[in-house]
């Protein structure tokens, strides 16, 4: 997943695009640790996409002690953190005071392309679901859903093949793996490529329900077309990767 991940946000990049630096080393998923590889040379950003705690403030699954150790290792480490959720700041205050203190952590989905991808009209009424299930909470909301047809896609499909069988569909699911507000930016973006507006659970912000994405209980009822526009000129000019690391002068 850690790698589809960093294939999108790379291909998100323009041609054109020349970091500041040198060479700028991308550590994708800081929580999997990685060895001996923060000694490799050039300027290192360190991308935590793990949730910690929702907008409200409530716990999440990402706080394992193994998990807060390399987190907190690779805050030491890199030369920028960018942490894809605001509500993840309360972490940096207990466990990376000084990294914050010496600004080097920013919050934000900022992982999309820096410009609008296209809407795909194509596919079925069957709304694309992929991810872990497993017996917990996604397995008992996706039973209950009887409004349109889930297809449950492969486990394991990423890339390319991913994209074939989501434009089949028309539009991705989203479900929290545990209860709360708080966003899953790399289906975001996956939904996004493949030209299909999510339906999810609450979003924690910026993302407002019925403008950027469509609350379960109101698929049906709105302009798919339209949701996915929003959404799409709304990340390419606010939250894209490119934009991260310009204003970051990296």
């Amino acid at each position: 997943m850690l790698d589809h991940l960093a294939w999108e946000i790379i291909r998100g990049l323009p041609e054109q695009f020349s970091p500041r630096h040198e060479r700028v080393v991308v550590f994708c998923g800081t929580h999997k640790g990685f060895g001996l590889n923060w000694l490799r040379r050039g300027y290192k950003i360190a991308l935590q996409t793990e949730q910690m705690y929702d907008q409200t403030g409530k716990p999440l699954w990402g706080q394992s002690k193994k998990r807060a150790r390399r987190l907190a290792f690779a805050a030491r480490a890199a030369d920028l953190v960018l942490d894809l959720s605001a509500s993840n700041r309360r972490f940096y205050e207990e466990h990376c005071p000084r990294a914050l203190a010496e600004g080097k952590v920013r919050f934000g989905p900022y992982l999309f392309p820096s410009h609008p991808l296209p809407f795909d009209p194509d596919g079925d009424q069957s709304v694309a679901f992929f991810g872990s299930v497993g017996e917990g909470r996604r397995s008992g909301v996706i039973e209950r859903i009887d409004a349109f047809p889930v297809r449950m896609l492969e486990s394991g499909t990423f890339f390319d093949d991913l994209y074939r069988q989501v434009r089949a569909c028309a539009a991705v699911l989203n479900v929290h793996f545990e209860d709360g507000v708080y966003t899953e930016a790399p289906r975001l973006l996956t939904s996004l490529y493949s030209g299909k507006p999510l339906v999810s659970e609450p979003l924690a912000a910026p993302f407002v329900a019925g403008e950027h994405y469509i609350p379960i209980e109101a698929y049906g009822t709105v302009d798919n077309r339209a949701i996915f526009e929003r959404l799409s000129r709304f990340v390419s000019d606010n939250l894209s990767f490119e934009r991260f690391l310009r204003d970051n002068r990296v």
